[in-house]
């Protein structure tokens, strides 16, 4: 059970990032423990919401004995990403490159709870983890932390469902992060896709970065945004 103490403190620290600087949280080791060891508990659903196309920020998952939170190696995933999509890229005729704007910032608590719920989470677990998420918001923490890894499984948590209705539509994609990549037959499938991404997103009260978000065409420019590979650390 999370202890009767919940509180936080924590700094935010710049890091740049091609076209900005993105804010690390960096929390006291009491919060620390506290996030990994709630998030930990409910991983396992989050687990099995997630489909294959789903390659970041993967748990792996732990045998008997208390929870214990610990993703898989992010390079490995990131190579497994790279590599996947450039078969898909060889049969699509339209890429659908998209990027959720201020995505961990723009998850909060409360959409962190539904989401739970809604994956059959145990209420004292979700109670929990939205305890220790309301704590770091006080501290001066918007939406979910970056940087602890706890973070990244809530993300893919409250990302899930688009994945689902990318999937119900049709579409064939790739996530990292919250960086999408449908691989479409057409211009039409793709803009379809991209009006789905929007509407689904829009959903969670979540937008997409427009300067980020493009269909491209072109056969030799499709290999080439897959070649570069230029998705979020």
């Amino acid at each position: 059970m999370l202890a009767r103490r919940v509180a936080a403190t924590a700094s935010l620290v710049p890091a740049p990032k091609p076209g900005g600087v993105r804010w690390l949280s960096v929390l006291d080791a009491a919060t620390t423990s506290a996030y990994a060891a709630v998030v930990a508990r409910v991983a396992p659903l989050v687990e099995d919401a997630l489909g294959d196309e789903v390659v970041a920020n993967r748990v792996a998952l732990a045998g008997p004995g208390p929870p214990f939170l610990r993703l898989q190696p992010w390079r490995r995933a990131r190579a497994r990403f790279l590599m996947t999509a450039r078969r898909m890229s060889a049969a699509a005729g339209t890429l659908l490159v998209a990027d959720v704007h201020r995505c961990y910032p723009s998850i909060g608590p409360e959409l962190v709870g539904d989401t739970l719920v809604r994956l059959g989470c145990e209420g004292s677990d979700v109670h929990d983890v939205v305890a220790v998420l309301e704590a770091m918001t006080l501290a001066g923490v918007p939406g979910l932390p970056i940087g602890p890894d706890p973070s990244a499984v809530l993300a893919n948590a409250v990302l899930a469902p688009t994945d689902h209705a990318l999937r119900a539509m049709g579409a064939r994609h790739l996530r990292w992060v919250d960086d999408f990549w449908v691989f479409a037959p057409d211009h039409g499938a793709g803009d379809a896709a991209l009006r789905q991404l929007c509407t689904s997103l829009g959903e969670a009260g979540l937008t997409l970065a427009g300067e980020k978000t493009r269909l491209i065409d072109r056969p030799e420019d499709i290999v080439a945004t897959v070649a570069r590979g230029r998705v979020s650390p």
